[in-house]
């Protein structure tokens, strides 16, 4: 008889998705399912989520020049708070 491990390898399937929310999307799903979380909750916290990515791209990615189309960035400015004046967050 084969190792349990190995059998449980056997039903691991790959999925892919178009981009990240639909990832996200299908982790809070798998959370409900199992009794982890309520619907709620997965609402919540992916909206959550969704807020401090886009404070996270608004306050710390810069655009690269030569993108053109500014879905490149470089994260942060290369500046410290010290350096820029700004308190730290």
């Amino acid at each position: 008889m084969p190792h349990a491990a190995a059998q449980s390898e056997s039903r691991i399937s790959k999925t892919c998705f178009t981009g990240f929310s639909d990832a996200a999307r299908e982790n809070a799903a798998s959370r409900v399912y199992i009794g982890y979380h309520f619907p709620f909750a997965t609402t919540a916290g992916m909206n959550l989520g969704r807020q401090i990515g886009n404070f996270a791209i608004r306050h710390n990615l810069t655009p690269l020049e030569s993108a053109g189309s500014g879905r490149l960035f470089r994260f942060g400015s290369g500046e410290t708070p010290e350096r820029s004046g700004k308190a730290p967050m």
